[in-house]
């Protein structure tokens, strides 16, 4: 069994002596010989079709049955708040709106249409109060309307509201206050995609590679689908004359092919994290970086086996994103080094 002898010297100004470190690495063929093995992943797992979006659906609405956790008399007073009551048709008479006692919520109402969908399929709906309530939990949306980007209606909504935890983007802001109601909305016409009437379709890649999208137009191919690559992250597929679109997209979805992913490390200083798959390696090098040598020998190394042992040793996050920096600087360290 062959060894890899990783030494690191620490200066005496960092650590007290030099902190020697063995690793043993298993088998008789050496780390760089022996390329990782390229995972397999379904074509729907990896890529999506273009034009089977989903759409954005958007209204207003008021949550109503609320334990003295909506709206105060304020807020409901507001002129946006007014406004868009006004466009509800409705108009709240300020000398009732007293006796309210924070028991209703104007709220936002948003939902995601998905690219298949026919009239009277339910959907999840999300609703965001508009106003300083404090609570959506156990309230009861009234029917709102839900309407796309081109200003159309496509469903409606009402139901009872779960509230969700809050969160807040800005520390020391006011957090957000939020629900869902499950099932609240129902499509009321149906939508037809555009891209399931021509005659090719785009599969686009998320993680655009050209090693990939040519395998899988040859995997496409072999399943009697005519696919070719027309670009790194996109390949096309011929449906042919009278073919069963839908079935065809569900054959291409299942087919498995190998991935084939560059080598990527991410570096956050922050928190000083260091993120890299499995097939990083090093060549052989000797560098010095803040008073830590770093030897790596003949046979190499992975990025990982470095890090834990500079780990081991007592390194600082920033002295180790240090030492990733400067491998990557001369050369021993290959890949796409992102720093965050």
């Amino acid at each position: 069994m062959r060894r890899l002898i990783l030494s690191i010297a620490v200066a005496a100004s960092v650590w007290a002596e030099p902190i020697p470190i063995k690793i043993e690495l298993g088998g008789p063929i050496s780390p760089l010989a022996r390329p990782a093995p390229l995972a397999r992943s379904r074509l729907k797992d990896i890529a999506r079709v273009a034009g089977l979006n989903q759409h954005s659906l958007t209204g207003y609405g008021l949550v109503a049955g609320l334990p003295n956790s909506g709206d105060s008399q304020s807020a409901l007073s507001s002129p946006l708040v007014v406004n868009l009551l006004t466009q509800l048709g409705m108009q709240l008479n300020p000398a009732l709106s007293n006796g309210l006692n924070r028991n209703v919520a104007v709220v936002a109402v948003t939902a995601e249409l998905p690219a298949y969908c026919r009239s009277g399929d339910r959907i999840d709906v999300r609703v965001s109060s508009l106003g300083d309530a404090k609570d959506l939990q156990g309230g009861t949306l009234l029917s709102s309307l839900l309407r796309g980007p081109d200003g159309k209606v496509y469903g409606s909504a009402q139901g009872s509201v779960s509230s969700l935890s809050p969160t807040t983007a800005v520390q020391g802001s006011k957090p957000a206050v939020t629900g869902v109601a499950t099932l609240a909305g129902t499509v009321s016409q149906n939508l037809e995609s555009p891209a399931l009437t021509r005659a090719k379709v785009y599969w686009e890649l998320f993680q655009p590679d050209l090693s990939t999208a040519t395998r899988v137009a040859t995997a496409l191919t072999g399943q009697g689908l005519a696919a070719r690559v027309v670009g790194p992250g996109t390949i096309e597929m011929d449906f042919g004359p009278g073919a069963d679109s839908m079935g065809q997209l569900a054959r291409a979805g299942e087919v498995e092919v190998e991935l084939d992913r560059s080598a990527r490390i991410i570096c956050d200083e922050r928190t000083g994290t260091v993120v890299a798959g499995s097939e990083v390696r090093l060549m052989p090098t000797v560098i010095s970086h803040r008073g830590v040598t770093l030897e790596i020998g003949s046979q190499g190394a992975t990025l990982r086996s470095v890090v834990e042992s500079l780990q081991k040793a007592g390194a600082t996050p920033r002295e180790i994103l240090g030492v990733v920096q400067t491998l990557h600087k001369v050369g021993s360290l290959s890949g796409e080094l992102l720093i965050r």
